[in-house]
């Protein structure tokens, strides 16, 4: 595996901002393509770094309120969340899967990606 963001790595940081601060999950899944990442490892403490403005910290707080209820996230809200909080939330999309790790502050995920030609 190569690692693209970590402490020491600013281009790479800078793509991860891009990859889990975009509200287009689409446009996330296709950068998970584009650089081929195969594996995504994070760490909770740095997940509200993420959330790139204010109505993405009032989507988080609005949608977790609402699926700790079990209650759907209406559309207005849903248009501001951010890849982070859907990870954050355990509402991730079908292209990552969570793979159980037995630390609860790290979370690793397999991104399933379409096999290369």
């Amino acid at each position: 595996h190569r690692v693209f963001s970590a402490p020491y790595n600013v281009r790479g940081n800078a793509l991860a901002r891009q990859f889990f601060s975009n509200r287009d999950l689409g446009a996330a899944y296709q950068l998970a393509r584009m650089h081929q990442i195969g594996a995504v490892f994070m760490c909770d403490g740095y997940a509200k770094a993420f959330l790139p403005d204010a109505a993405a910290e009032q989507a988080a707080a609005a949608a977790g309120a609402l699926l700790a209820e079990q209650q759907p996230v209406p559309p207005e809200i849903a248009a501001d969340r951010v890849l982070i909080d859907y990870v954050m939330q355990g509402d991730t999309p079908d292209w990552l899967e969570p793979i159980p790790l037995p630390q609860r502050n790290l979370r690793l995920y397999r991104v399933h990606l379409p096999p290369s030609p």
